[in-house]
């Protein structure tokens, strides 16, 4: 791909890169995508998702599996990640890829549930919401043949209407996952408490939510068991 058909691919209506910046990390992510798509540059792993996938050092934790490419983007929600997934994975068709979204949609949704006092059904429909997002993926990636691993949501360090949400939607992602030939990487199951509910309390700053080096390096292991196995076929 030239500059030139790169720009006119991904830049609307004609906008010129260094004119009006693209909103949020768009223009950021189309300046790193055109290295790999003028260069024909192919990642081996690619790391898409929230703020827990942004602040993992990813190719620190998985260089040995060649050239790791982060793609997280802060406070997103699985409707957002659905707009971008072609541009900032299936388009860079990496060798594997890891998704991990979700807890920000939860979050949402208990909160504007909370200020409702918690209507019926304010659960199931925020898991359908997140697992239709999923589906679409999964969508994205089979027709792409795109080896996808999808992570389970983690837990969250504070109990509450929140934590039997996450065991729901987990329950619910592995089966899917498998339905369309993509892994389920279980990284609540690294990372949870005696309780089978919280996060552990050594594996964040405090925030009840976003793991730490200690963190980071019990969910390694869960991704390094399922990369071991699909980078030796």
């Amino acid at each position: 791909m030239t500059v030139e058909e790169f720009i006119a691919r991904y830049y609307p209506s004609g906008l010129m890169p260094g004119g009006e910046p693209l909103p949020g990390r768009r223009e950021e992510f189309n300046r790193r995508n055109s290295v790999y798509l003028c260069h024909g540059i192919r990642p081996d792993l690619l790391f898409i998702g929230d703020s827990i996938i942004d602040w993992w050092e990813i190719q620190a934790y998985f260089q040995k599996y060649g050239h790791c490419v982060n793609r997280g983007i802060g406070g997103e929600v699985t409707e957002e990640l659905c707009l971008r997934f072609g541009q900032d994975c299936i388009d860079l068709h990496p060798r594997y890829a890891v998704v991990l979204e979700g807890i920000n949609d939860i979050g949402k949704a208990w909160r504007e549930s909370k200020e409702k006092g918690f209507p019926a059904g304010w659960q199931t429909d925020c898991e359908k919401k997140i697992l239709s997002n999923f589906v679409a993926i999964l969508q994205m990636t089979k027709e792409a043949s795109l080896p996808l691993g999808i992570c389970s949501v983690l837990p969250i360090g504070c109990r509450d209407e929140r934590n039997e949400v996450i065991l729901s939607l987990n329950e619910q992602l592995k089966p899917l996952a498998a339905s369309y030939g993509a892994d389920y990487i279980d990284l609540y199951a690294e990372v949870v408490d005696e309780s089978g509910l919280l996060l552990l309390k050594n594996v964040h700053f405090g925030d009840e939510l976003h793991p730490h080096v200690a963190g980071y390096d019990r969910m390694a292991k869960a991704v390094e068991r399922t990369l071991d196995h699909v980078f030796s076929r």
